[in-house]
């Protein structure tokens, strides 16, 4: 009997999973998303959700988005596999935070990105001497003068 159950609720399952294909979504939205073509199924369901929604709603997107999200992709494509399943892991192991802990380090972050740009230069060196930096990810890009771009 255990077996029947185990079959149908993968059969219940299957459409889901199926609909989850990058090759199974609009051509559309494949076009919008072709950036995160490759590591499409390696992304979490709500991530996925996410740009699949950006996607289908790009026409209705104020401009800022639209060039925030066409930056960030932009990104993402550049990076290595490492450099990708490096940002994945540290994506997991933020969401995995009590909400909390969460909130702290967001505050954090906000208040270094108001700090002017050579404090964050000053900081980011201190912190790379003191914990010693990974060559194979040294971070988003900087726009010129130090700062990071708005909205990324």
């Amino acid at each position: 009997m255990k077996p029947l159950w185990v079959a149908l609720f993968c059969w219940l399952l299957a459409p889901r999973v199926w609909a989850e294909a990058f090759q199974d979504l609009p051509s559309q939205v494949q076009e919008r998303l072709q950036p995160f073509a490759a590591d499409w199924q390696m992304l979490a369901p709500e991530q996925r959700k996410k740009l699949r929604r950006m996607a289908e709603n790009w026409e209705s997107l104020p401009p800022e988005r639209r060039r925030r999200f066409e930056r960030r992709a932009q990104r993402w494509q550049a990076m290595s596999p490492e450099e990708r399943e490096r940002v994945r892991e540290r994506f997991h192991q933020f969401r995995s935070l009590p909400p909390e802990e969460r909130q702290k380090i967001r505050e954090r972050y906000q208040r270094f990105r108001d700090l002017p740009p050579e404090q964050q230069r000053a900081l980011r060196e201190k912190f790379r001497r003191e914990r010693g930096a990974d060559p194979r990810f040294p971070g988003p890009p900087l726009r010129e003068g130090g700062r990071r771009r708005a909205g990324d």
